[in-house]
């Protein structure tokens, strides 16, 4: 197995933007009252002093998908990976495995601001951290793109463990595709990632396959999720 290609970006190449956090706390992007526009504004400016932003990839190319059992395998480890995502990976000649983190400061900055009698600003706090962490994934899927590109290959979408009924258990068998302690991750006993503002998942990849970047979210049949449609926002 190749060594997982590591990346660190910064906060600026994220482009986190105002109307999207509005969108996510469930204002009309550009009319967030106050005190929350002022919250957002001067969470957004400080943010980059509390992010570690790093992810890590590794590409698998012995791969086998059983649709029939809504499975897949890689290498010589099996995902349950569920009926939706394994029919939607079922073109893919490899898989692409990832981890992303926001870092452990954003949500020791969450803490310090919730400790302070300071929720609102905790809560917008916590916004920014899942949006630092989800843009992060999606810039690991563009540079898998990138690369991939002149070969004649696409990328699908990105789909993690506790989505799509794929259970959140099977976190520790893509673990154990990494080094321990990779970009800073740690998984507890309940396959909860630590620090928190993290993301891990898989893309397939093959020439038939396809990314779908209009609407995302008609994968997830979870209709109440405050995120869903977000990333019709961005920008």
């Amino acid at each position: 197995m190749t060594k997982p290609t590591e990346y660190q970006l910064s906060f600026e190449e994220l482009e986190v933007s105002k109307s999207c956090i509005e969108y996510v706390m469930g204002f009309t992007p550009g009319e967030s009252p106050s005190p929350f526009d002022e919250i957002i504004d001067k969470v957004l400016q400080n943010a980059k002093d509390h992010c570690d932003i790093r992810g890590a990839m590794q590409i698998i190319d012995n791969i086998s998908l059983d649709t029939q059992n809504d499975k897949v395998k890689l290498d010589h480890t099996e995902f349950q990976t569920g009926q939706r995502i394994t029919t939607l990976l079922e073109e893919s000649e490899s898989l692409a495995i990832f981890i992303v983190t926001a870092g452990k400061g954003i949500e020791q900055w969450m803490q310090e601001c919730t400790e302070q009698g300071d929720t609102f600003s905790s809560y917008v706090i916590d916004v920014v951290g899942s949006e630092i962490a989800d843009l992060t994934a999606l810039q690991l899927q563009n540079k898998l793109e990138q690369q991939i590109q002149p070969s004649g290959l696409n990328v699908t979408d990105m789909f993690s463990p506790g989505y799509c009924n794929w259970p959140v258990s099977d976190q520790h068998a893509l673990f154990s595709f990494f080094p321990e302690g990779i970009c800073g991750i740690h998984l507890t006993e309940s396959s909860l990632m630590d620090p928190i503002k993290s993301i891990s998942g898989i893309m397939g990849i093959g020439k038939n396959v396809k990314r779908n970047r209009e609407d995302y979210c008609s994968h997830c049949g979870h209709t109440d999720c405050i995120y869903r449609g977000r990333r019709h926002q961005h920008g």
